[in-house]
């Protein structure tokens, strides 16, 4: 599997500079920003959080984009809603998202595009790091987590902005009812391919 990705690698800028790849109909855009994450109906106090990654995009008025990135969910909240638990914890969980959407580029000119996007992400719960830990501990998290997206972004020229909101379909703690995920995402990236505009 290794070798197949860095061949492709390979290939992308051998088929540009040979003029195969006139007119691109994917973009690879490697994306950095940071979202605010709500876990639903427990108390909580929101902080941001980081997360890095790459999308592929094909099509152009009408597209599908793929991704993949990594993202710390940041916030303290009292998971435990028993009494056990008498205030909050301070939280840092990491997963690997992999999301799926669908697209359409409203406005679609060559150095300024506008887009409205939804689909779903499959998150992978990758670990936490927990301060103040009372009866809720790392392995309480479910293993993975599934999110809608809804979504709107900007091109300009080679760079891209976007901006969504996930919800959340599944419960975030083993055992916890309707402990839910809401994320406020904003990212920033950069198209890498093609090589022209």
């Amino acid at each position: 599997m290794k070798k197949l990705i860095y061949l492709l690698a390979l290939m992308l800028p051998l088929c540009s500079s040979a003029g195969l790849i006139k007119d691109p109909w994917f973009i690879l855009n490697p994306e950095a920003g940071a979202g605010i994450s709500v876990y639903r109906k427990v108390q909580y106090e929101t902080q941001m959080g980081p997360f890095a990654g790459a999308n592929l995009r094909f099509g152009k008025r009408v597209w599908v984009q793929a991704g993949a990135n990594f993202m710390q969910h940041k916030l303290s909240a009292k998971l435990d809603t028993s009494v056990l638990q008498t205030g909050l914890q301070d939280l840092g969980v990491y997963y690997l998202n992999v999301p799926a959407v669908l697209g359409v580029s409203i406005i679609n000119n060559k150095l300024f595009k506008y887009r409205i996007y939804a689909g779903y992400v499959y998150s992978l719960y990758l670990g936490a790091s927990l301060e103040n830990a009372r009866t809720v501990t790392t392995d309480d998290f479910q293993k993975t987590v599934s999110s809608g997206r809804f979504g709107m972004g900007f091109d300009v020229w080679r760079f891209t902005l976007n901006a969504n909101i996930d919800y959340g379909f599944t419960d975030v703690v083993k055992g916890a009812q309707n402990i839910g995920y809401v994320g406020f995402n904003a990212g920033l990236g950069f198209k890498l391919y093609p090589f022209k505009n």
